[in-house]
């Protein structure tokens, strides 16, 4: 199963999509015919998004996804799994590890990934999304300094 996600919409409404299943409460489970697993929403102030994922697979996944140029979200992708996550990012594998600076991945827009899965080993990711303009609301000075 190949997943599209568009950085700009709620990530777990697109993932519910492509599972065909529904959120309740916060939270989306996965049908047991993909394998195990959840995707909890936690909204914060600011339009802060807190996504955790929760999967142990038993079919492949991999999921496209492109932050756009004109894009005003960014995310930070953190590998909380035992195990290393694959991934394309800019035509360059990366193994997203675990405890590690390569265990976090910031898209800043224009950054476009590639993953693929592991089956039957469990994984764990913690995904932040955030408009720029959190940004300026809470570190105005510093955001001056990155926007000139």
């Amino acid at each position: 199963m190949l997943i599209k996600l568009d950085v700009n919409l709620n990530i777990q409404e697109q993932f519910a999509r492509a599972f065909q299943q529904e959120i309740h409460g916060n939270e989306v489970k996965l049908d047991s015919a993909f394998g195990k697993g959840r995707i909890q929403l936690h909204p914060f102030p600011a339009s802060l998004e807190l996504y955790h994922f929760q999967f142990q697979l038993a079919q492949s996944l991999s999921i496209s996804s492109k932050n756009p140029e004109y894009s005003d979200w960014l995310l930070l992708n953190i590998n909380l799994s035992k195990a290393a996550l694959e991934n394309t990012v800019y035509k360059q594998e990366i193994a997203f590890q675990r405890y590690l600076p390569s265990g976090m991945l910031f898209y800043t827009p224009g950054t476009e990934v590639f993953s693929r899965s592991p089956i039957r080993i469990p994984f764990e990711i913690a995904l932040i999304r955030f408009p720029k303009s959190f940004l300026a609301t809470y570190y105005k000075e510093e955001f001056k300094a990155l926007s000139t």
